[in-house]
């Protein structure tokens, strides 16, 4: 990668396995530049395909006539062995979603758009063959709908109908002109000529029959297969004449696409999410209320009137994405969540239920899902939900603005930046925001619930990540590098960097490292005295036991910007260490930090932390 982008968008997928090629997981980046890149876990197979350049490590996927514009970011989700990518600013759509997988049949990369444009030409004229067949007599109408490499059908557009009448019987029919896709889109395949029956209006019903068949005593003769009825479908994207015969009988039993009409939702997206109890893609980011739902199990078919929702319509929100919790689909806006009920019905039909409201993610990205709760990152604080009403978590990061860091300090101009990440495994809560002035992410706040949600901690990183996200995927381990946790070689958090590094680095939490970086690591806590006898208290010492590599660095403070700078205490990995440091402070209140001075290997862990307090005088009052 080049050293003077920035990574905006991180996604993975796990590729089908054939007999050739083992099932592979695949990580997709974006950079700043608008240059989409993949590993490629099949290096020096020769494997490429369609707008994929290279056969390395590193593949580019680019299509030059819609290049992707700088500055764009990426949000993914994975289904059916498919990476879907959205392509925005991370407030509204701004590029044609993409798709990128790995083609079993063909054995090769396949990048494209999702979906394909329908057909907007007519056919052209039709007229009866010299050869014996089963049309019928009457006015019947047809429609040309494209075949994508991936399967998808696209719909048929009204005003593409052509007019078909056909004066002599017993004949096969005869039509030229057949729409053939541009060149440029080789992700055509084939091509579908649908019609409806003699007498029908151009309404429909239209049907199309997908394969030859035979049936005894037809006019037609058998073709070289030994079939009388053909198929309306053309192989090819190349072939403008085609001879059919069928009794009407027989196609009105065929396959029906008449609601096809309907399909081509056009819309660009800033969130993308994979439903796996209602097997349906769903998408955000067109306007303020709207939710693109797919077709069960068809992720690129999108019915312009019923695949959509709009929870909460004109409430003042903006939609951010959707989420399963429970088997249940929420809709996310910046203000509240919606839970879609009635789900067997079409999307448009779905009755949705305001499940919480006022507090909701400030971006695509500041949420996340665990089995057990959602984390979700607001302007008035950090949150979780776990089945009942959202609860804030922030009490230890929030209020006081003299001291760093806090909540209070995000940059909100920022916020739809804002990344969360669960990290199961470590049971922390990853809070990435814009802090300050700042307007990339810059900054972590950590949550640690692993002792419960009435014990949570609080510290803090330095970082430069556009996104972390946390993947299944092979990392190559050399023999030089440092002691490493294992679940490495298998599962990272990767944090994409957004310092125009081009750098994509995962975490040794063994080593408290980024890629071999230190982590700066700090918590701070606060007490106030129990006013029974309100006054001046002397902080007298600080009695802590703890646990780690190296030392931590404390400091101590009361109301004003002072910070008191206690010895540093010496730790003996994982033995508790007991230790006391005599304070000397006085104030009303008071505040106790620990650091590890971002020192590479120095790493805690606080099991215990004892003030000790005497009372000095009484306030005088006003």
């Amino acid at each position: 990668m080049s050293n003077a982008v920035s990574i905006n968008g991180l996604g993975s997928f796990r590729t089908r396995g054939t007999p050739t090629f083992a099932a592979s997981d695949v990580l997709v980046f974006l950079d700043s530049a608008g240059n989409l890149w993949a590993e490629n876990p099949f290096v020096n197979a020769g494997i490429n395909g369609t707008f994929v350049v290279g056969t390395g490590k590193i593949i580019q996927l680019e299509n030059p006539a819609v290049h992707i514009t700088p500055g764009t970011f990426m949000d993914t989700a994975t289904a059916y062995s498919i990476l879907w990518m959205t392509l925005s600013d991370l407030k509204v759509g701004t590029g044609i979603s993409r798709k990128f997988y790995f083609s079993t049949t063909a054995n090769r990369f396949e990048y494209d758009s999702i979906g394909y444009p329908n057909n907007a030409t007519a056919l052209g004229p039709s007229i009866p063959s010299t050869d014996a067949g089963d049309i019928a007599i009457g006015t019947r109408y047809a429609v040309t709908m494209f075949v994508t490499r991936s399967g998808y059908i696209t719909g048929w557009d009204p005003a593409a109908v052509t007019k078909i009448v056909v004066t002599t019987a017993n004949r096969k029919l005869h039509i030229s002109g057949i729409p053939v896709a541009p060149i440029t889109s080789p992700q055509v395949v084939s091509r579908i000529v649908a019609f409806t029956q003699a007498g029908a209006s151009s309404s429909g019903p239209y049907f199309y029959v997908p394969t030859d068949d035979i049936i005894e005593g037809l006019n037609a003769a058998p073709n070289a297969n030994g079939n009388n009825i053909t198929s309306t479908v053309i192989n090819d994207n190349t072939t403008t004449d085609l001879f059919v015969t069928f009794p009407d009988e027989y196609l009105i039993g065929s396959v029906d696409v008449t609601t096809f009409a309907d399909k081509g939702a056009g819309f660009q997206s800033k969130s993308v999410y994979y439903s796996k109890t209602l097997r349906r893609l769903i998408w955000c980011g067109e306007d303020d209320d709207t939710f693109r739902i797919s077709e069960p199990d068809d992720p690129e078919t999108y019915f312009k009137s019923t695949g959509l929702n709009q929870p909460g319509q004109g409430d003042g929100g903006t939609a951010m994405c959707a989420r399963e919790f429970r088997t249940e689909l929420y809709f996310l806006k910046n203000n509240g969540a919606h839970l879609a009920v009635d789900t067997s019905l079409a999307p448009s039909a779905w009755v949705t239920r305001q499940r919480w409201e006022k507090v909701g993610p400030e971006g695509p990205w500041a949420i996340d899902v665990d089995k057990e709760f959602m984390a979700f990152a607001h302007r008035s604080g950090p949150y979780i939900f776990t089945g009942t009403e959202p609860f804030w978590i922030g009490y230890d990061i929030s209020g006081n603005l003299h001291r760093d860091p806090v909540w209070d300090k995000i940059n909100w101009q920022q916020a739809h930046k804002i990344y969360v990440l669960i990290d199961r495994t470590h049971q922390t809560i990853k809070f990435g925001v814009p802090y300050g002035q700042s307007t990339k992410v810059d900054r972590e706040f950590i949550c640690d619930y692993s002792r419960g949600w009435d014990n949570i901690r609080w510290s803090w990183d330095d970082v430069a990540t556009t996104r972390a996200i946390s993947v299944n995927r092979i990392q190559y381990i050399g023999p030089d590098q440092l002691i490493y946790d294992p679940q490495i070689r298998t599962h990272q958090v990767l944090h994409g960097l957004n310092d125009d590094s081009g750098r994509i680095l995962y975490e040794d939490r063994t080593n408290h490292t980024i890629d071999g970086q230190p982590f700066v690591q700090e918590a701070r806590s606060a007490y106030t005295p129990y006013m029974n006898q309100p006054g001046i208290y002397s902080l007298v010492a600080v009695d802590t036991v703890m646990r780690g590599s190296g030392f931590c660095s404390l400091l101590i403070s009361g109301d004003t910007n002072t910070q008191k700078p206690l010895l540093d205490i010496p730790l003996s990995g994982d033995i508790q260490s007991s230790d006391r440091k005599m304070a000397g402070a006085q104030n009303e209140r008071f505040a106790v930090q620990w650091s590890n001075g971002g020192r590479l290997s120095d790493h805690w862990e606080t099991m215990r932390v004892c003030l000790w307090l005497a009372f000095k005088w009484k306030t005088r009052s006003v």
